[in-house]
């Protein structure tokens, strides 16, 4: 028996090939762990890996393996033997551990015609090429993501359409009204799944469109925040070190942001030989990090810029001597910003195409959120005004420090800005709300993103990586170029192998101040607009006593031209843009010999 049994199992293929093939509906009657040899037609190949689909007049089986996955095309006649087994309650022929025996029949293939079925009707086509027709999605916003379900509806009946990650329509937008969708009905645990195997199956499907700012990389500045999800630690994070940081590379090469903020560095050593290899541009890492653990093993905020673009004049983490903390949350200052994951600011001069700009670019790294049922609710809320806390202790800083600075806040901020993520009932008020409440001083540019169902964070339906500007930026900042890198589209397994969230970019125009007819200095004059946009009426504020002030139109035409103090200034500037159509003007102002301009949105 014993001398039988070692035969078996080396000529387990061999004996296969000579038994009597059964239909795929007897093969889904037999026993887990017992041989099944079925004949059928190729309905997908390695559209979804590892996993084949094949089926005959009676049913459809998935059939574990990579080596039929490129060994046959759709429609093709195969003859398959291996074991049956269940995953997550889908039955399948063969395992990643046993072998899979096929031989591709030599006939003219065929693609099988998919059978068109109602939702109810999902549960009798396991495994088979099915067709929905007028089905709509009930998320219409952003993209496909990789491995997500997503509920299309007919009528009142729902299904869920399951996006594989290996997949050609991951990335693309949704179909945006009804349309007849195409897969392999799949089935996890309880739960039918509709699998679309390709663009094809989807009618109406677009490629994502990035934003076009009409401005060439030389004449415009890239500005990228991103979690890079424990980058360079082996405990955390993905296992894959090597692939991680080589990915790395690959996705900064495909943003070429003249500056990248970073999260969740780890390892600095890596970091710091990174840069000493990366040949256009510098870097450094924030001293500040949170405390438990070794140094080198935590987290921290970092920059890399770019070399004959961007010049350090200074970096610090802010709020180091924030030691009073009264009534902080829980009686526990030591769990200030994140147990010392202070904010880190970068002074750095821009210099886009010979017209400069200081930029005081603070990286933020803000308290997490626990979530989940085994944290408690008040842990929860506790988190929540923990964060909020030391939100508005840096606002209250950049309020009283920087008031006049061209302020970028930007990193993780690990909460949205419309709503919080937090999972709690005393509020729905994002920890930022200080921020997004000062429309005169700050306005969230990200905050688009949150308005257009996007995500930067994958496994939830939100964005936490945001940009926030002050009021000295806003006119410099291109309208709608905010977006996601989506690196899942040329990255495989991009949530394992890199990171769990997406870099977001914005793009900012130096230039528009050259075509004023003058060049700023670094030492722009401060001005500020508010309401703007304007229904007609606004309040203009500037440093000085005496000034001279252009309003124009977009066409360089002069509107207004004066001299005075600041209140003939408003007076006059207000006189002539009540009685302007709507549209955009441009407000030019000197004093001294400092300069500024500002654009003005009249609604």
């Amino acid at each position: 028996m014993k001398k039988y049994f070692i035969l078996f199992l080396f000529c387990f293929p061999l004996i296969l090939q000579g038994q009597t093939y059964t239909s795929i509906a007897q093969a889904r009657k037999v026993a887990v762990g017992r041989a099944a040899y079925v004949a059928g037609r190729v309905t997908s190949t390695n559209q979804f890996g590892l996993i084949v689909y094949i089926q005959d007049a009676t049913g459809g089986i998935a059939v574990v393996s990579g080596k039929l996955a490129v060994a046959v095309g759709i429609g093709d006649s195969v003859r398959v033997s291996g074991l049956i087994s269940t995953s997550n309650s889908q039955i399948q022929l063969g395992t990643s551990n046993t072998i899979v025996d096929f031989t591709k029949i030599n006939v003219p293939a065929k693609a099988v015609v998919p059978k068109i079925i109602t939702i109810d009707e999902a549960k009798n086509y396991e495994s088979q090429l099915v067709t929905i027709k007028d089905a709509e999605f009930d998320d219409k916003k952003f993209v496909l993501l990789p491995n997500t379900n997503y509920q299309v509806k007919v009528g009142t009946n729902s299904i869920d359409l399951r996006a594989v990650a290996t997949t050609n329509i991951i990335g693309r937008t949704k179909p945006q009204g009804k349309v007849a969708v195409t897969g392999i009905m799949g089935l996890f645990n309880t739960s039918y799944q509709l699998q679309p195997r390709f663009i094809e199956d989807l009618p109406t499907t677009e490629v994502y469109k990035k934003p076009q700012t009409g401005l060439t990389a030389d004449k415009s500045f890239k500005l990228a925040t991103w979690n890079t999800n424990w980058l360079g630690n082996t405990a955390n994070g993905p296992t894959g070190e090597l692939l991680q940081q080589k990915n790395f590379q690959q996705v900064l090469d495909s943003l070429k942001a003249d500056v990248f903020v970073l999260e969740e560095v780890s390892n600095v050593n890596f970091f710091k030989d990174f840069i000493s290899k990366y040949t256009h541009y510098k870097g450094f890492c924030s001293s500040a990090v949170s405390a438990g653990g070794v140094a080198d093993d935590a987290q921290r905020v970092c920059f890399i810029y770019k070399k004959g673009v961007v010049d350090s004049v200074s970096a610090r983490p802010l709020l180091t001597k924030a030691t009073t903390l009264p009534n902080y949350p829980e009686n526990n200052p030591n769990r200030f910003w994140a147990s010392g994951r202070l904010p880190f600011l970068f002074v750095a001069d821009v210099n886009i195409n010979g017209v400069k700009k200081r930029l005081h670019i603070v990286g933020v790294h803000a308290r997490a959120n626990s979530s989940g049922t085994a944290v408690t609710t008040d842990a929860k809320e506790l988190q929540y005004r923990q964060r909020r806390y030391d939100v508005e202790v840096l606002k209250d800083s950049l309020d009283a420090q920087f008031s006049t600075a061209n302020v970028i806040l930007v990193g993780d901020y690990n909460d949205d800005v419309d709503e919080t993520v937090s999972e709690i009932n005393s509020t729905k008020e994002s920890s930022y709300k200080k921020f997004i409440d000062d429309t005169k001083n700050y306005q969230s540019i990200s905050k688009l993103l949150s308005d257009n169902g996007v995500r930067s964070y994958l496994s939830q339906n939100n964005v936490i990586d945001h940009i926030t500007v002050s009021d000295e930026l806003v006119n410099n900042y291109v309208s709608n170029s905010v977006s996601p890198e989506l690196a899942f589209t040329y990255i495989a397994n991009y949530s394992s192998t890199t990171s769990d969230h997406l870099p977001v970019y914005a793009t900012f125009n130096f230039e528009r101040d050259r075509l004023l007819g003058f060049e700023p200095s670094i030492d722009d004059l401060a001005i500020k607009v508010f309401p703007n946009p304007t229904k007609g009426n606004i309040t203009i504020e500037a440093e000085g006593n005496n000034f001279e002030y252009t309003l124009m139109n977009f066409s360089g035409n002069s509107l207004v031209e004066s001299t005075g103090n600041l209140e003939k200034m408003n007076r006059s500037v207000n006189d002539k843009l009540s009685v302007l159509p709507t549209g955009m003007y441009l407000l030019k102002i000197q004093s001294g010999e400092k300069n500024g301009v500002l654009k003005i949105v009249k609604e």
